[in-house]
C-alpha cells in the first residue's frame, strides 16, 4: 500500500472498516479525487470524517468497488472500508484536499484471541436474538471474521446507530477496547427492553436446549443404566429450586454424565502391512513390540469382539515408552490419551470422589474417556511401578481393577456410581522396574521388555531420526548440519550417560541452536556446516563421561562387578581389605540391603568351604574385613553381585589376585550354585565399552548373552558358570 492516498472527508457520519459507503459524485472536485484513486491507486481511498469541521487524524483505507454514470451526468460509487490509517499529513492545493499522508495501524497480537472472539460471538448472538430490532443477519459474517478486530467492527456497523458511540468505536487502536465499548452498549440497550422480552427469550432458548438434547440422546447410543440415571437427574433438577446446592451439584452431574461418549468408537485400522510401516517410520528397532501388535490386530481380523491386552512396556527412561504408545494409537487410528501415576497416592485419582464431597469430580479415568470423545481410546498408564500405598487408600488394588479384563468392563467411577465398559480401552502401562510392580498386577500384564539402545543403535536413530526431526523444528534445510560418525559415537559415548536418548537429543539441539545464533550475529544465512569429533568442545565444552580405559593388571582385593542402573549397563569395583580383629564384617558403600546379603552371603560360604579353597580355618577369628562398593549416582541394590562379592573375599583372604580387565555377575546360594540375572547384554555392552574383555555370566544367561551384538561376541571371552567352584578354577588359571 502506498503511503499516499487521495481522500474524501465526511461531515458527520463516521466510517468504520467493513462498512459500505454509496456516494453520488455531484462535482468537478469529487469527480477528480475518485479519478485520481481509479489510475494511480488502484481504487484504493481513504475515507475521514470531519469532528466538528476539524480535520481528523484517523481514516479508513477503502475500496472503490463499483462506479456507475448516472442520466443526470453525476456517478454513483460504491466504497468498502479496509482498515484503520493514522493520517500524518494533508496534501492540499488552494485550500483544496487531494490527498493524505498515511501510516497503517499494526495490530498488536492479543492473548488468548480465539477464546475471546468466541466469548464474544455467544454474547452478540444472545444479544441479536433478545433484540426485535436487531437482525440475526449479523451472525453470519462474524462466524468468518479472523481476528477480533475485524469481528467487533463487522458488529459495530451492524448494530450500533448512535454515532458518537461508532465515532469512539473509529478512533480507538485496541481491538480489546473496542470491543468493551461494544459489550457495553449491547448491555444497556438490554437493560431498556420489556421483561417480557427477556422472558420470552428464555422460553425460546430452553425450547431449543431441550430439542438439542433429545437429538444428541436419540444420537448417543447410551447403556440403560445410564440413560435411566440421566432420566432420574434431570426430573430431580425441575423439582429442585434453582439457586441451591443441590440443583448446582444435579446440574454438574448431568454434565459430565452427557460428556461421556458412550456408543462413540473409532474404527481400528486392521491393514497389517500399514501398520507395520507408521511403527517402523517413528521407532527404530523394538521389532518385540511391533510384532506383538501386529499379531493382536491379526487375531482381531479373526474375532472382532476380542478384548484389548493390557500390554506393559519396560525399560529405562529415555528409550522411548510414551512414544511408542502414541504411535500405536496412530497407526491403529484410535485416540490417544495419557496418565502418570508416578507418585500417586489416593486412588480417587483413578474412580473420582463421591458428591456428598464439595468440590466432587470424577476420576482420570473418566474424564480422559471425554479427551478422547471415544469408549476405545489407547490409554496409557505411566510408572505403574511408582505408586505409593498410604492411609488414603490403595492405588495400586484400584488399578488392578482397572486392568483386569474381567473387571473392567464394571468400572464403576464414585462420582458417576453406574457402571461403565472400560474393556474395549487397549490400556498400556510402562514402568523402569519390573521388580517394583505389585505380583498380583503384573499378572493382569503382557510384560514387553524395552532394552537398553546401544552405541550402534542410538548413531542410527541420531542419524535417520533426531537430525531431520531438529533440522525441521528449526525451519532449516535438510543436510544444512551434517554431523559425521566419529562426532555422534563421541557424543554418544562421552556427552551422554544415559539408557534411552534424551540427552542425546538434547546435545544435538544444544549444537544447532549454536550454529543458528552465531549464524545470525555475523547476520549470514546458515550454510552447510560438518561438525567432525575435534569440534565438539567448541559447541559443548569438555566431555563430562570421558571414556578410561582399563589397565591390564592383577590385584588383590578388588573386583570389577557388572550392574545395572536407570542410566543402563554399569561396571563397578567392589573392594576388600583384611586387619588384625575379631571376626567382624564391616561393609560400606552406596548399596541396598540384598547387596549387603549377598556379601553375608559370600562370607559364609567361604566359612563352611575353607577346605575347597585352602583357606586356613581359623583365620576368621583373628581378622576383620571391610568390604566398600565406591560410590554410585544411585543406591544399588539387587542379589546380582553373590559371585563378584565372593571373588573379592577369597581373593583379600588368600592373596588371590583378579585380573583388572575382567568382570563378573551372578547371584549365589549359600551352597555356591550360580543362579541367573538380569540385564545381561546392557552390562556386558558397557563392560566391553570401557575394556574389559573376560566376563563370567550364569549358565541360565546362555542363551540371553547370544543376543550381545555380534562385533562385541567377536572381541570377548565369556566363562558360563553354575557353582562357584567353577568360578574359582577359572580365577586359578588366569592368575597364573
Amino acid at each position: 500500500m502506498k503511503k499516499n492516498l487521495p481522500a474524501i472527508l465526511l461531515r458527520s457520519t463516521p466510517f468504520l472498516p467493513y462498512a459500505t459507503l454509496k456516494l453520488e459524485v455531484d462535482n468537478e472536485e469529487s469527480r477528480n479525487i475518485i479519478d485520481t484513486a481509479a489510475f494511480f491507486h488502484n481504487n484504493f481511498i481513504l475515507v475521514g470524517t470531519k469532528q466538528e469541521n476539524e480535520l481528523p487524524y484517523i481514516g479508513i483505507i477503502s475500496k472503490i468497488e463499483r462506479k456507475e454514470a448516472l442520466p443526470n451526468g453525476n456517478h454513483k460509487i460504491v466504497i468498502k472500508g479496509i482498515e484503520r490509517a493514522r493520517i500524518t499529513n494533508y496534501l492540499t492545493k488552494q485550500s483544496e484536499i487531494l490527498e493524505t499522508l498515511i501510516e497503517k495501524i499494526e495490530n498488536p497480537s492479543i492473548e488468548k484471541e480465539e477464546e475471546i472472539m468466541q466469548n464474544f460471538k455467544e454474547r452478540v448472538k444472545y444479544f441479536t436474538s433478545i433484540t426485535p430490532t436487531i437482525s440475526n443477519d449479523v451472525i453470519e459474517p462474524i462466524k468468518h471474521a479472523k481476528t477480533l478486530s475485524q469481528m467487533v467492527d463487522i458488529t459495530a456497523n451492524k448494530i450500533i446507530k448512535e454515532m458518537n458511540i461508532k465515532n469512539k468505536i473509529l478512533l480507538e487502536f485496541d481491538a480489546v477496547k473496542r470491543m468493551k465499548v461494544v459489550e457495553k452498549y449491547m448491555e444497556e440497550s438490554i437493560k431498556k427492553l420489556p421483561p417480557s422480552f427477556i422472558e420470552s427469550y428464555k422460553k425460546v432458548a430452553q425450547i431449543k436446549r431441550q430439542e438439542k438434547e433429545e437429538k444428541k440422546k436419540k444420537e448417543t447410543n447410551y447403556p440403560n443404566n445410564i440413560e435411566k440415571r440421566l432420566e432420574i437427574e434431570k426430573q430431580k433438577l425441575k423439582e429442585l429450586p434453582i439457586p441451591s446446592i443441590e440443583a448446582n451439584i444435579c446440574q454438574n452431574y448431568i454434565e459430565v454424565l452427557s460428556k461421556i461418549p458412550f456408543g462413540i468408537y473409532s474404527e481400528d485400522n486392521l491393514e497389517l502391512i500399514k501398520v507395520k510401516e507408521k511403527l517402523d517410520q517413528t521407532h527404530f528397532a523394538l521389532e518385540s513390540v511391533k510384532k506383538r501388535i501386529v499379531e493382536f490386530l491379526a487375531v482381531k481380523q479373526k474375532n472382532p469382539n476380542i478384548k484389548s491386552p493390557i500390554l506393559c512396556l519396560i525399560g529405562p527412561p529415555g528409550v522411548g515408552k510414551t512414544t511408542l504408545a502414541f504411535s500405536i494409537a496412530k497407526a491403529l487410528n484410535r485416540k490417544f490419551v495419557k496418565m502418570s501415576v508416578g507418585g500417586v497416592s489416593d486412588e480417587s485419582e483413578f474412580i473420582g470422589h463421591r458428591r456428598s464431597y464439595i468440590g466432587a469430580r470424577p476420576g482420570k479415568i473418566i474424564t480422559s474417556l471425554e479427551k478422547a470423545k471415544t469408549m476405545n481410546p489407547v490409554f496409557l498408564i505411566d510408572e505403574i511401578d511408582k505408586m505409593v500405598q498410604n492411609g488414603q487408600g490403595d492405588p495400586k488394588s484400584t488399578l488392578l481393577e482397572i486392568l483386569d479384563p474381567v473387571q473392567n468392563r464394571y468400572f464403576v467411577d464414585h462420582y458417576i456410581e453406574e457402571e461403565i465398559d472400560l474393556s474395549s480401552v487397549l490400556f498400556i502401562t510402562t514402568a523402569n522396574k519390573e521388580e517394583d510392580i505389585k505380583e498380583e498386577l503384573k499378572d493382569r500384564l503382557e510384560i514387553i521388555y524395552i532394552k537398553e539402545y546401544s552405541l550402534e543403535e542410538k548413531r542410527v536413530i541420531a542419524e535417520n531420526y533426531l537430525i531431520p526431526y531438529l533440522l525441521k523444528e528449526y525451519k532449516l534445510e535438510e543436510e544444512t548440519v551434517i554431523f559425521e560418525k566419529d562426532a555422534l559415537i563421541s557424543i554418544i559415548d562421552t556427552y551422554t550417560k544415559e539408557a534411552g536418548i534424551r540427552d542425546l537429543e538434547r546435545k544435538l539441539s544444544g549444537i544447532i541452536r549454536k550454529i543458528i545464533t552465531e549464524s545470525s550475529l555475523e547476520k549470514k544465512p546458515v550454510t552447510q556446516v560438518i561438525i567432525h569429533k575435534k569440534d565438539l568442545v567448541s559447541y559443548l565444552e569438555e566431555p563430562p563421561y570421558p571414556i578410561y580405559k582399563l589397565k591390564d593388571r592383577k590385584e588383590i582385593g578388588i573386583v570389577n562387578l557388572l550392574a545395572y542402573t536407570s542410566y543402563g549397563g554399569e561396571y563397578v569395583k567392589a573392594e576388600a581389605c583384611t586387619y588384625k580383629g575379631s571376626g567382624n564384617l564391616q561393609i560400606t558403600g552406596t548399596i541396598g540391603n540384598k547387596m549387603k546379603e549377598s556379601i553375608q552371603i559370600a562370607l559364609s560360604y567361604l566359612k563352611a568351604n575353607t577346605r575347597v579353597f585352602k583357606i586356613e580355618g581359623k583365620i576368621f577369628e583373628n581378622i576383620d574385613i571391610h568390604v566398600h562398593v565406591p560410590y554410585l549416582e544411585k543406591t544399588k541394590d539387587g542379589p546380582s553381585a553373590g559371585i563378584a562379592f565372593t571373588t573379592v573375599l577369597l581373593s583379600t583372604i588368600t592373596n588371590l589376585k583378579i585380573s583388572n580387565l575382567m568382570a563378573m555377575t551372578g547371584e549365589m546360594t549359600l551352597t555356591g550354585k550360580i543362579i541367573g540375572v538380569g540385564k545381561i547384554i546392557e552390562k556386558v555392552t558397557n563392560g566391553y565399552k570401557n575394556g574389559i574383555h573376560t566376563f563370567i555370566l550364569p549358565q541360565e544367561n546362555k542363551e540371553e548373552a547370544k543376543k550381545i551384538p555380534k562385533e562385541i561376541q567377536k572381541r570377548i571371552k565369556i566363562y558360563y558358570v553354575n557353582h562357584y567352584e567353577e568360578v574359582y578354577k577359572i580365577l586359578k588359571e588366569q592368575s597364573e
